[in-house]
């Protein structure tokens, strides 16, 4: 199921989203407000991939991130709050299917909140460079806090498993290795690599920048990866 209203995995999956998906073909037909909604078997569509099935993705997805502002205020959803709109589309689906597959976009809006809160898993890609895992810590921090705002207001948030996958990662890059070493879910262990001890992820080397002893970038983003991770693993359990 494709939420990214870039729809790039549609597009390698062999749908262009531009071309071949029209008005009311994503998954946002199933979640919509209106009379125009539709059951999610009208829309999933098979690939060139024998039993792999595609719930497509395009721009028409925004859409979703306009109307249910609107619909929280004047109660048109009925009893349907927002964040569970995704999963009562999966549910009508589910029995077809060993493993549904949910790839959200990279934003913090209603439709990324409605894909966790319909998740059972959650694998996050994590891009081995400092500036990317600090941006992304960052981000997950801000979803754990969005999510408690959902769980308060009766969202299920139960994960089976949070993992942490590494991509685009290039094994003879100095930089990008050492940062894969941090990653909490890695065979090696260490003293360098306990994600249970932050101040011991990385050696705590100090330099003097215009007189003032700090500690090294390098050791502080080390800190705030940890942490992030340790407290999104704590709301999944």
């Amino acid at each position: 199921m494709d939420l990214d209203p870039q729809a790039s995995l549609s597009a390698l999956l062999g749908v262009l989203p531009q071309l071949d998906v029209a008005s009311n073909q994503t998954l946002y037909a199933a979640i919509r407000y209106d009379r125009k909604r539709r059951s999610l078997f009208d829309v999933i569509r098979p690939t060139y991939f024998d039993g792999l099935d595609l719930v497509p993705g395009n721009l028409e997805l925004m859409e979703f991130e306009h109307t249910t502002p609107k619909a929280l205020s004047t109660g048109v959803g009925g009893e349907t709050l927002f964040f569970t709109r995704v999963t009562e589309a999966l549910d009508e689906v589910a029995y077809n299917y060993d493993v549904m597959v949910i790839d959200g976009p990279p934003q913090l809006g209603f439709l990324t909140l409605s894909g966790l809160c319909a998740a059972t898993a959650m694998i996050v890609t994590v891009h081995p460079q400092m500036l990317d895992i600090s941006s992304m810590s960052q981000f997950l921090l801000i979803i754990r806090d969005l999510l408690g705002v959902v769980r308060d207001a009766g969202g299920d948030l139960k994960y089976d498993f949070i993992r942490y996958l590494l991509t685009r990662f290039e094994p003879q890059d100095a930089p990008q290795t050492k940062v894969a070493r941090l990653h909490p879910h890695g065979k090696e262990k260490g003293p360098e690599t306990d994600p249970g001890s932050p101040s011991r992820l990385v050696t705590a080397k100090r330099t003097t920048l215009l007189g003032i002893h700090v500690k090294s970038l390098w050791h502080r983003f080390g800190e705030r990866f940890s942490v992030a991770f340790r407290k999104v693993d704590e709301n999944a359990d």
